[in-house]
């Protein structure tokens, strides 16, 4: 396991302050992860992050006063350990900053946080390729499971909801 989070990274959460930065941050992320880097806005950032109700949540690292890092995050449930806890949406470390342990301590204050509210897992998703970031996330003492993530966007999600409001029932296509 990973030694405590380096003392010259300063992690908060998020604040509308900071929605510039955390949308510059999440571009990059989703570019590097070979995602859309469009769709996360000013303005839809600061309704998911900071309108009447919020999706999402972010912690904020900073070295030296500049923005380091950042960690988008919402709350979770495992049911089958009945356990409470949260699901790391994003997590992006600036590459000036790299292995100066940002991430760790990133992920630590969310750790920290989701236990002190009761919870008691951390679950989060990685591309395949993306070797760097498995061996910090072993560093951490997270292992990594044998699931294939799902997802429904666009016009696949639309007529699934749509169908059900029609019909009264979710209809396969």
């Amino acid at each position: 396991m990973r030694r405590p989070p380096r003392p010259d990274v300063a992690i908060a959460e998020g604040t509308p302050g900071d929605l510039s930065d955390l949308v510059r941050m999440m571009a990059a992320f989703a570019r590097g992860e070979g995602d859309p880097d469009h769709n996360f806005t000013i303005e839809r950032a600061a309704e998911d992050l900071f309108g009447p109700r919020p999706w999402v949540s972010s912690l904020v690292a900073r070295r030296g006063g500049e923005p380091a890092g950042a960690l988008l995050w919402h709350w979770a449930y495992e049911t089958p350990y009945a356990s409470r806890g949260a699901y790391i949406a994003s997590l992006w470390v600036e590459p000036g900053h790299r292995r100066h342990g940002v991430a760790t301590a990133l992920v630590a204050a969310l750790a920290d946080r989701v236990q002190r509210e009761g919870g008691a897992h951390l679950w989060w998703a990685s591309k395949p390729g993306n070797k760097t970031a498995h061996a910090t996330y072993e560093s951490l003492g997270a292992f990594a499971e044998g699931v294939m993530a799902h997802a429904l966007f666009g016009p696949s999600f639309e007529a699934l909801a749509e169908g059900y409001r029609a019909h009264g029932r979710a209809r396969p296509r």
